[in-house]
């Protein structure tokens, strides 16, 4: 029988779950050198969550699992990663889920998210070998183009628009399209039949939290909310839901995000978002929130703003709308 000991890649590692509908992921080919993580992922939001070591050995026989003991400081994690298919842990994109932290926990309680960029202690360094830009050329053979004709190329729900202007037909169409926004969450905080139990909610890098005590669910619930409508600057929340232990947490007026939040009693977290649709003209933006809008209504928006503030100086331009079946 092989020694165990701690901190051994292949036996402190764990999976601890993947998300979302009809995702699947699984750990392999562990060793003392390396190992694998694969899984099928069909929608941005899916993702694994590995867990590299634990102090203690929850999946060990009591007989053979290694002793709780504290780790020493001063210890170093250094590990390669190599990734095909999924997004790039070192993008600098606004992260949809995780993939751009480390998190950890410390005796169990809380947690907390380490960039991988950007913070101390922390040292990335990218090998881009072989790696390029992707870039892409697209030729389009049209026989007799007319006034007002435009290409557009959608990529990953984005729309990258070359309009035709040509003189005599000063006119561009500029689509703005629902992107989707997440404005708010429900966190539910379940009675765990343990006094000494401390539920939480993290906002960003706030966390509000509450021992279990004498409380239920409702009641637990009902205090992390007042914390976070007391002081958090970023979102506010209710309590409701059939035991009353839901908290449905949303932006404050006047936030947009990217905000980041989760939970101690399992509901899945959630990054909170408000997207800005804009239409620039010459040196002007004219933008509109998401909220709860659709595309015909975010348009509208904009399209009132133009009309308005351009009408004074008698331009040579106005903006109108068109209901598309296509919008949404």
């Amino acid at each position: 029988m092989d020694q165990i000991y701690k901190l051994q890649p292949h036996r402190t590692m764990a999976l601890q779950g993947f998300d979302d509908y009809g995702a699947a992921a699984a750990l392999w080919g562990a060793s003392d050198t390396g190992f694998t993580v694969s899984g099928v992922f069909r929608d941005l939001a899916d993702f694994a969550v590995l867990v590299l070591f634990q102090k203690d050995d929850p999946f060990g026989h009591p007989l053979f699992s290694y002793l709780r003991t504290a780790i020493s400081t001063g210890l170093v994690l250094d590990f390669d990663v190599t990734w095909q298919g999924i997004q790039s842990w070192e993008s600098l994109k606004s992260a949809w889920t995780d993939w751009n932290v480390l998190g950890y926990s410390i005796g169990g309680v809380d947690h907390t998210d380490a960039k991988w960029i950007g913070t101390p202690g922390i040292t990335i360094t990218c090998n881009t070998t072989g790696r390029t830009g992707a870039s892409a050329t697209f030729t389009l053979n049209m026989a007799g183009p007319q006034a007002g004709d435009k290409v557009t190329l959608w990529y990953q729900n984005q729309s990258f628009i070359s309009p035709a202007i040509i003189p005599g037909n000063p006119t561009t169409d500029q689509a703005l399209w629902w992107q989707g926004s997440v404005a708010s969450t429900d966190q539910a905080l379940w009675w765990q039949g343990n006094a000494a139990y401390n539920h939480w909610v993290k906002i960003g890098s706030v966390t509000y939290s509450c021992l279990e005590g004498s409380l239920n669910s409702a009641g637990v619930a009902s205090n992390v909310a007042a914390q976070i409508n007391a002081s958090d600057p970023n979102c506010s929340c209710t309590t409701g839901g059939a035991y009353g232990n839901e908290i449905f947490i949303a932006l404050r007026s006047g936030e947009y995000g990217p905000v980041a939040v989760s939970s101690s009693d399992g509901s899945g977290g959630a990054t909170l978002s408000n997207y800005q649709h804009w239409v620039k003209i010459g040196s002007v933006t004219y933008s509109c929130y998401e909220g709860s809008l659709n595309s015909a209504q975010i348009a509208a928006n904009v399209a009132a703003q133009i009309n308005a503030s351009t009408r004074t100086a008698r331009p040579p331009w106005e903006a109108s709308t068109t209901t598309r079946s296509s919008l949404r």
